[in-house]
C-alpha cells in the first residue's frame, strides 16, 4: 500500500491543504474587486502584479504547511485506514489538532462572512453608481444584471465551503460508522468542488458569450456589406 508516510502526506495535502485553497483565493479575489469598485484607479500601479503574485503565494504557503505541518510530530497528519475505509486522526497533544478536527470551520466561516459583508458593500456601491451616473436604459438594466449576477456567484462560492464543512461535522458527530463517514464527506468534498468550478465556468462562459455577440454587432454595424462567418 505504500509506506505510510507517503499516506499521511497525501492525505494531508488533499483533505486539508489543497482544500483551504478555495476560500483563501475567494477572499483574495473579493478584497480586489472592493478596491477596484471602490478607490477605481485610472492607472493600474506598476506594483499591482507584485502584490497579486505576493498575495498569491502568500495562499499557497498556508496550503503548504497544512499539507505538511511542519513543527509538528508525523502523527498529527491524518491517514487513511485500509482496514477500516477511512480517514484517521490520531491522538495529537496540540492546538493543531483541534483546528483539524473542526474541518477548518474557524478558518472558513470568518472568509466566508468576511466576503459576504465585503460583496454586500460592493453591490451597494455598484448600485449608486448605476443611479448617479447618466446611463442608457440598455446600460444600466445590464449593469444591474452583472451586479446582481456576480453577488450571487460570490456569495454561492463563500457558503459552500462552510456548508461542506458544517455538513462534515454533523455527519461525523451523528454517524458512528466510519466508512459511512468516509464516504459522505468524500462525495461532499467532491460536490463542492464541482459546484464551485461549474459555477465559475457559467459565469464566465456567459460573460465571454454576450462580448463575443456584442463585437459580432458592432462589426456588422461598421461593415454592412460584409458577411458573418
Amino acid at each position: 500500500m505504500g509506506p505510510e508516510w507517503l499516506n499521511r502526506y497525501l492525505n494531508q495535502a488533499i483533505a486539508y491543504g489543497l482544500y483551504c485553497q478555495g476560500p483563501l483565493t475567494q477572499a483574495l479575489i473579493t478584497i480586489n474587486r472592493f478596491l477596484i469598485v471602490y478607490f477605481q484607479p485610472i492607472i493600474v500601479p506598476w506594483y499591482s502584479k507584485w502584490i497579486t503574485f505576493a498575495s498569491l503565494a502568500f495562499c499557497w504557503i498556508i496550503a503548504f504547511y497544512f499539507s505538511t505541518l511542519i513543527g509538528f510530530p508525523e502523527t498529527c497528519l491524518i491517514k487513511f485506514s485500509h482496514q477500516k475505509l477511512t480517514w484517521i486522526h490520531e491522538e495529537c497533544p496540540y492546538i493543531i489538532h483541534f483546528i483539524l478536527q473542526s474541518d477548518f470551520l474557524f478558518l472558513v466561516l470568518p472568509l466566508g462572512l468576511f466576503s459576504n459583508f465585503m460583496n454586500i458593500f460592493i453591490a451597494i456601491k455598484l448600485f449608486l453608481l448605476s443611479k448617479s451616473q447618466s446611463l442608457s436604459n440598455e446600460t444600466s438594466r445590464q449593469r444591474r444584471k452583472t451586479t446582481i449576477r456576480l453577488f450571487i456567484q460570490n456569495c454561492f462560492e463563500d457558503w459552500i465551503y462552510v456548508l461542506d464543512t458544517v455538513n462534515s461535522l454533523f455527519i461525523r458527530d451523528s454517524v458512528n460508522d466510519g466508512f459511512v463517514i468516509f464516504l459522505v464527506t468524500l462525495g461532499s468534498n467532491l460536490i463542492t468542488q464541482v459546484a464551485d468550478g461549474f459555477v465559475m465556468f457559467m459565469s464566465n462562459y456567459h460573460q465571454s458569450r454576450k462580448q463575443r455577440v456584442g463585437s459580432a454587432t458592432r462589426v456588422r454595424y461598421l461593415n454592412p456589406l460584409k458577411p458573418s462567418n
